[in-house]
């Protein structure tokens, strides 16, 4: 990437918009704007590519186009969508900025030249997004979908506006260096916090584990399946046999992956549009992996605890399926997540998974929020 067109790109575009307010925000005490938030997307893309352990880089001469504004649920923006962009000013994937200090710097990113969930919104419709991995459309009339899944909810906007999906995690030390690190003309540079099988290699900046080749499998969705709203979980589980059999030459494509699909389907028992259990899923997974030869291999299933768990299957070469989850607002939803990415401000950290969302192409990379993330259906190999 031929960094000093990128700068280049960066002071044009501040010198256009006019200066931005680093220490008062001109919005409010807990507001971030646009401006504000392509500094800190620049800035997090940059020091990403500066690891040496990235799979998924970002184009030669990149830039980023603001493409979508987001909202809460008092209507006042809460995330900035801006969209990636090569020499060519081709589209390769997408970055989300929390626009409130109540939301992560950093929420979500990907990197593909599929259009994602976000570019679905139609011209009658509102996007919301209410922390963790929450997004809604509002239509005119005030009925609702989820974004993600497509699914509509059976909700009204007033329903949505009460349910505060903003738990937990405090983000305003990371926002406060932030504005320290651009009150000194510099932006952040997220760093790597930890990771116990390298330390004795020394200190690195951003440290990327993933299962083997996980971010260039041919993973597939939901589209190219014959199947209804609630076969997320057997989409997920062929993933997780694409990984395998591609990855790390294990036998377990019995047919087209059409078949597989559908012996994965009826093996979990899935309902076409409600979907399948947890336990039901580990136990498909578990009967067709025997049916291929591997009698000693270790399904299991479990709640999650904490994201140290999710990152220690990915260390150990565990494959993994999450459980997502917004209980008042639209039924549980499961990814294979093969990767994670962990990031410092200070002494506070985030943590994306990797996942293939079985909905759309290319690769998510997700933030851990604890009220989000259910259960896990594990298998070793």
């Amino acid at each position: 990437m031929k960094r000093k067109y990128v700068a280049l790109a960066l002071s044009i575009m501040m010198s256009i918009s006019g200066p931005i307010s680093v220490f008062a925000n001109p919005i409010g005490e807990q507001e971030i704007d646009s401006e504000l938030a392509m500094k800190v997307a620049y800035g997090f893309l940059n020091a990403r590519e500066n690891s040496d352990s990235i799979v998924e880089g970002l184009p030669d001469d990149y830039s980023l186009e603001s493409s979508l504004i987001l909202y809460g649920n008092d209507d006042r923006p809460s995330a900035y969508k801006f969209d990636i962009m090569d020499e060519d000013n081709s589209y390769s994937g997408y970055i989300v900025i929390g626009a409130q200090e109540i939301y992560a710097p950093v929420i979500e990113y990907s990197f593909s030249d599929s259009r994602g969930f976000l570019d679905t919104l139609e011209s009658n419709e509102k996007g919301y997004y209410v922390g963790g991995i929450n997004y809604y459309a509002v239509e005119d009339d005030g009925s609702m979908k989820d974004i993600i899944t497509g699914d509509e909810i059976e909700n009204t906007v007033t329903k949505l506006r009460s349910n505060d999906r903003v738990e937990g995690k405090d983000y305003s030390k990371m926002w406060d260096e932030i504005y320290e690190n651009f009150g000194s003309d510099q932006v952040i540079s997220p760093m790597y916090i930890e990771d116990p099988a390298d330390l004795e290699y020394g200190y690195d900046k951003l440290r990327i584990r993933n299962l083997y080749d996980g971010a260039l499998a041919s993973y597939r969705t939901k589209d190219d399946f014959p199947g209804d709203a609630g076969d997320c979980g057997p989409v997920a589980a062929v993933n997780m046999m694409i990984l395998g059999y591609e990855s790390y030459d294990l036998d377990l494509k019995d047919g087209s992956w059409t078949s597989v699909y559908n012996r994965l389907f009826d093996l979990s028992e899935c309902d076409p549009d409600r979907g399948t259990y947890t336990h039901l899923l580990a136990s498909g997974i578990e009967e067709y992996v025997t049916d291929c030869g591997y009698r000693n291999a270790n399904i299991d299933w479990d709640w999650i605890d904490s994201e140290t768990e999710l990152m220690s299957n990915v260390k150990n070469d565990v494959f993994q399926i999450i459980q997502t989850q917004s209980p008042s607002l639209y039924d549980d939803h499961y990814v294979f997540a093969f990767g994670y990415e962990e990031y410092k401000y200070t002494n506070y950290s985030n943590v994306y998974f990797a996942i293939a969302d079985g909905k759309y192409d290319g690769v998510r990379y997700i933030m851990y929020e604890e009220p989000d993330f259910l259960a896990v259906v594990t298998a070793e190999f």
